[in-house]
């Protein structure tokens, strides 16, 4: 779809009849133009920029909400452009909006999470400062073994409802029972980073007992060779 967009882009621009084929409609079922095929292509577009790591370092939110939006106009433009791609963009609409339902369901409905742990870990050369963060989540109705290398996307309500960032484990999850249930016990090392009031930065002001959702595991685990 990228190489037929800036293909198109550049051969009709180098005509000179660039804004004469984007209103020209070759889809009479649904009257639009080649602009919803520009469309498609500026969303794909914008979908790569934002997905560079220096984006999705120091504007995590913007490159995962971006993302969960634009992706479902992708497929929208796409099918307006094209009218034979049309029932398969609506299939690929239609899984995508069944898997976010699970996850949501899953993640806010279907687990119980809190943080049984925390600790902030000093540097050597500053007591007093934070080089890392000893996290430990206690996941109830789960029994399943994870390990490092598979990463979580983690919801802290004393932070923020409506950010979710991915960390992986550092240690193997440890499984139990507690008060007759299957518990697994979740623990990460975050590193704060960016500004004073971050995310990361201020996880240290949890505190244990806060409601944590959990959404995962994604990746595999780690092996080494």
């Amino acid at each position: 779809m990228g190489v037929h967009g800036f293909g198109m882009w550049v051969e009709f621009s180098h005509q000179n009849r660039f804004s004469e084929v984007l209103w020209m409609r070759i889809n009479p079922e649904t009257g639009w133009s080649n602009l919803s095929g520009l469309l498609s292509f500026l969303c794909g577009l914008l979908m790569m920029l934002l997905a560079h790591s220096r984006v999705r370092n120091f504007a995590y939110e913007w490159f995962y909400h971006a993302h969960l939006l634009l992706a479902p106009l992708v497929y929208i433009f796409a099918g307006l452009h094209m009218p034979f791609l049309l029932p398969w963009m609506m299939l690929a609409l239609v899984l995508y909006g069944l898997d976010i339902a699970v996850r949501v369901w899953f993640k806010y409905m279907k687990t119980s999470a809190r943080i049984v742990h925390l600790q902030s870990i000093p540097p050597n050369s500053d007591p007093t400062g934070t080089v890392a963060v000893r996290l430990s989540i206690r996941v109830d109705g789960r029994s399943a073994v994870f390990q490092p290398g598979q990463f979580f996307l983690l919801t802290i309500p004393a932070l923020s409802y409506l950010e979710a960032h991915p960390f992986s484990l550092c240690l193997p999850s440890e499984v139990s029972i507690v008060d007759g249930q299957a518990t697994t016990l979740l623990q990460f090392a975050i590193k704060p980073t960016g500004q004073r009031d971050s995310w990361t930065q201020r996880l240290v002001q949890c505190a244990v007992g806060d409601i944590a959702y959990v959404d995962g595991p994604f990746g595999g685990p780690f092996t080494p060779q």
